[in-house]
């Protein structure tokens, strides 16, 4: 009997790990936002999105996973009354709505992918740097802003929000801190 190699053991390990893995993704009964917007296992994206300033690691994993300040979201957790889009009031307001239908964010898609609507499959294969650039001239970071003083109050910004606006706007916009 001869004995068999490390790196042949190692990599037959790491295969079957892989193979687990994505049978579980995909067998997984809950994160039906997640699986909406992640497609499996993807080392270089992973990369990608781990190079990132966590502010920014923050808002993408928020959209990727629904765990954001969208209304759908926010409706779960109690805060807001209605998961309705606050901009076009057509749907729930997720990550999916957001980047794939909203009439509102229509021009925006048209500048950076082309066309003012995107099948939902096209959401697993956009760039990182393509959805941070969709977030930025798609306000998404005003998704950041909490209203503390009731649905008639005053809206403030927190200081993830005032970053992410402050390093990614590339228009001069007034924002009034109350």
């Amino acid at each position: 009997m001869l004995p068999v190699p490390t790196s042949v053991v190692q990599s037959q390990l790491q295969a079957w790990t892989l193979r687990e893995t994505q049978t579980r993704w995909q067998d997984l009964k809950s994160c039906r936002q997640a699986k909406e917007t992640i497609e499996g296992l993807n080392h270089q994206r992973t990369k990608e999105i781990l190079r990132l300033p966590r502010k920014m690691l923050r808002l993408i994993v928020g959209v990727y996973t629904g765990d954001n300040c969208l209304n759908r979201h926010l409706s779960v957790l109690g805060l807001v009354n209605s998961p309705k889009c606050s901009n076009c009031n057509e749907a729930d307001e997720t990550a999916l709505h957001y980047l794939c239908y909203c009439s509102h964010y229509g021009t925006v898609r048209t500048r950076i992918w082309g066309k003012p609507f995107l099948h939902p499959s096209k959401v697993l294969h956009i760039a990182v740097k393509d959805l941070l650039r969709f977030l930025t001239h798609g306000g998404f970071h005003s998704t950041l802003v909490r209203n503390t003083r009731g649905s008639t109050g005053g809206w403030t910004m927190g200081p993830s929000a005032a970053w992410f606006y402050n390093f990614a706007s590339t228009e001069t916009t007034t924002i009034t801190t109350i």
